[in-house]
């Protein structure tokens, strides 16, 4: 082979070379960036809400990418899922002072939650339940957004210490419910007030159920909301909701 041609030979080599650098990890400030974490959950809508956006990526040289963003999740209590929420659904029901869980019997035209068994409470010797006592003073609160009412259940008893259970809704608070049964029957519970009080859909607010002169008995809060809405809710869950009415106040 001459000279020329050999020269020629490794020069037309030297040009193919390079061609496998796709595979090769990008070069430059930084290299690719790393993705961001996912957002947290923001629990406002009917269902699982929206994910927030992520923080960004760190650089690919630094070898991690940053963590997740801030997300914005929601604290407890959540905002009440459409229906019925029961008092022991303690991400929706918040404590403020004395307070606990109580075992009643009572007779009304309520039900048992579906996970108590269901039962009727206006039959023969009423149902024992677990609900919430509130001492004078004490309260018990929640959160809402996206409805059009809202009322509380709370029960008239004849038992010495009953109080007056005060209602309020976006820091308005309606006229106190007289919870005294002069009658001899078992408690009962009431939907107070009745008709539901009227909310806005654009309103977030709190509720609240507070107990002056005396305790009080209380088992739910339920909302309505907009036609062809699908509420709001905390963790998108509706919970165990039926369709208890209205109580008696027994005789």
């Amino acid at each position: 082979m001459s000279r020329i041609s050999f020269v020629l030979f490794v020069a037309a080599l030297s040009g193919c070379s390079g061609t496998s650098a796709v595979d090769d990890p990008p070069t430059g400030d930084g290299g690719a960036a790393g993705g961001g974490g996912g957002g947290g959950v923001t629990l406002t809508g009917g269902s699982w809400g929206n994910g927030a956006t992520g923080g960004s990526g760190g650089s690919a040289n630094a070898g991690t990418g940053a963590g997740a963003g801030s997300g914005g999740v929601q604290t407890k209590p959540y905002y009440l899922h459409p229906g019925r929420t029961y008092d022991h659904e303690s991400d929706y029901v918040a404590w403020d002072g004395q307070v606990s869980f109580v075992m009643l019997q009572h007779k009304d035209q309520t039900s048992l939650p579906q996970d108590e068994g269901g039962a009727a409470c206006g039959v023969s010797g009423g149902c024992n339940e677990q609900v919430t006592r509130i001492e004078s003073g004490a309260s018990v609160w929640g959160k809402f957004k996206g409805l059009t009412g809202i009322n509380v259940q709370l029960a008239s008893t004849n038992e010495a210490g009953v109080g007056q259970g005060v209602f309020s809704a976006c820091n308005q608070s309606l006229p106190a419910f007289d919870l005294v049964n002069s009658g001899s029957g078992l408690p009962g519970f009431n939907n107070l007030p009745t008709p539901a009080h009227g909310v806005a859909p654009s309103d977030d607010c709190e509720w609240r159920v507070k107990a002056v002169g005396g305790f009080v008995y209380f088992r739910a809060v339920t909302v309505s909301t907009p036609a062809g809405s699908g509420g709001t809710g905390g963790t998108g869950g509706t919970g165990g909701v039926n369709s208890g009415g209205t109580g008696n106040i027994p005789g």
